[in-house]
C-alpha cells in the first residue's frame, strides 16, 4: 500500500482511483454519487454534518475534515484481503482528531452477516473474525448479525485512528 496520495479534484480523479470504473461509473450508482457528494461539499455533505450535529456527542457538532482518501485500504489483523472503504476521512473537532470510514450505500445491501460470511468457513476466516472483534473490543458472540463490511471497516476505522493517534473512530 502506497503512502503517497494525489489530491482527487474533480469527479474524474475518483473514478480513477475505482477498481472497476465501467462497473462502478454509472449515474444513481454509490461510486458517483459518493464522489459527488463530497467533492460538492465544502467538508462534511449536509446530510452527514446532520446526522453528525444529531448524534449526540458535542465533538461531532463542530468538526473540521483535514484530510479524505477515496477507496482508501487498510490492512486487517488475520491476513487476507485489506479493508476497502469507499472514503477514509480523518477531522478534527475541539482538539482531538477522529477517523471516519464511509461506505456508500445507493442502491445495494451491506450483505453478507458475519454469520452467513462464516458458513462453512476456514480457520482464516475464524481467526479474521477473532482478529477483528479483539480489535474493536466486542465478544465474537455479539456480531453474528452484523453485516460483515460493517464489522471489518468498523475495525478499519479503529485501526486508523491508532495510526493517526485520534481519540475517537466512526
Amino acid at each position: 500500500m502506497t503512502r503517497i496520495f494525489i489530491p482527487t479534484d474533480s469527479l474524474d480523479d475518483w473514478r480513477r482511483l475505482l477498481a472497476d470504473p465501467e462497473q462502478q461509473w454509472q449515474e444513481g450508482r454509490t461510486a458517483k454519487r459518493l464522489a459527488q457528494a463530497w467533492i460538492d461539499a465544502d467538508g462534511f455533505p449536509p446530510a452527514v454534518s446532520r446526522v453528525l450535529r444529531l448524534s449526540g456527542p458535542e465533538i461531532f457538532r463542530n468538526i473540521d475534515i483535514l484530510l479524505a482518501v477515496p477507496e482508501h485500504q487498510v490492512p486487517l489483523p488475520g491476513g487476507g484481503s485489506a479493508s476497502s472503504n469507499d472514503l477514509f476521512v480523518l477531522a478534527k473537532s475541539r482538539g482531538q482528531l477522529t477517523t471516519f470510514m464511509i461506505a456508500g450505500k445507493a442502491d445495494e445491501t451491506f450483505d453478507p452477516t458475519v454469520s452467513e460470511w462464516l458458513q462453512d468457513a476456514a480457520e482464516g476466516k475464524k481467526k479474521r473474525r477473532a482478529d477483528i472483534c479483539s480489535t474493536i473490543g466486542v465478544k465474537e458472540d455479539q456480531v453474528a448479525d452484523m453485516p460483515y463490511r460493517l464489522l471489518h471497516q468498523t475495525a478499519a476505522a479503529v485501526l486508523e485512528a491508532e495510526r493517526f493517534s485520534a481519540a475517537n473512530a466512526v
